[in-house]
């Protein structure tokens, strides 16, 4: 099924796109292009195909966005464009974010992008096109998944889920699923995928002890802190849009308290690292 991903908002800035103006966001034909290389089976043994596919994705996703507002874009796959001098304005951009799911067959991967101004996401858009799901948010506005409004679930003692994309918690995640008493663990692939399950209620923590990239959290982070999350680098220093785009980790959780709780939990020497 081909799927259109929207994005409708009021846009708080008339300069580019126009008070209460309209999105449109294509994330391309993300499902049949999977359907198709698993026909193939060419997943796994190959990243051919997968590389492919990004670049298909990305071709779409940038004549998409340039219809809507024809600004910078920064993606992934474009090394010429991420540049430390960012622009003012520009779309920051993950074709296929979760590529070792997509390439398994799995369905754990997403297609994604951001609207930056001044280093902040303004709008966003996760589409997770095997699972139908689309997560969009607006900075003040809310976020939504398949249209109806979510938020974080409140924290309960009774009840604490980690995600990661292992089949079972390991290295800090399992350190920190112990110290937690987390009574339920998901997994699942892609980082923004994970992100937006956090924000959806479906988990409260999600930990990555490597460095990630902001193409891979910008998006989730908006559907995230509309929905009342909280997100930090691993070090527990904001994860902003500005200079580098490779950052020391991650720590997402479903609240504010929690986040300070885990950062005790965590191992120094990790966190200096």
């Amino acid at each position: 099924m081909h799927k259109s991903v929207l994005i409708v908002a009021a846009h708080p800035d008339d300069e580019v796109l126009g008070c209460g103006g309209t999105l449109a966001l294509l994330a391309g034909q993300g499902a049949q292009v999977h359907a198709a290389f698993l026909a193939d089976g060419v997943f796994s043994r190959d990243p051919g195909p997968s590389r492919q596919a990004e670049l298909v994705a990305d071709k779409q996703l940038r004549t998409e966005l340039r219809r809507v507002a024809d600004i910078a874009i920064v993606s992934e796959e474009d090394i010429g464009s991420q540049s430390e001098h960012r622009p003012r304005e520009y779309w920051l951009i993950d074709p296929i974010d979760g590529t070792a799911s997509f390439a398994q067959g799995f369905s754990g991967f997403v297609c994604q992008a951001a609207l930056i101004r001044e280093g902040t996401p303004q709008l966003s858009g996760v589409y997770a096109p095997v699972l139908d799901k689309l997560y969009l948010a607006a900075r003040g506005g809310g976020a939504t998944v398949n249209g109806r409004s979510m938020k974080v679930r409140p924290v309960s003692r009774q009840r604490l889920t980690l995600v990661d994309n292992y089949p079972q918690p390991r290295g800090v995640a399992g350190h920190l699923f112990h110290d937690l008493h987390c009574t339920d663990y998901l997994e699942s692939g892609s980082i923004g995928l994970k992100i937006c399950l956090v924000a959806e209620g479906a988990a409260d923590v999600f930990v990555k002890d490597v460095r990630v990239r902001d193409w891979d959290v910008a998006a989730a982070h908006l559907v995230l802190q509309e929905a009342g999350g909280a997100l930090t680098q691993f070090t527990g220093q904001n994860f902003d849009y500005h200079g580098s785009y490779e950052k020391h980790g991650l720590v997402v959780t479903s609240s504010g308290e929690l986040l300070r709780k885990v950062a005790t939990l965590l191992p120094v020497t990790a966190r200096e690292s």
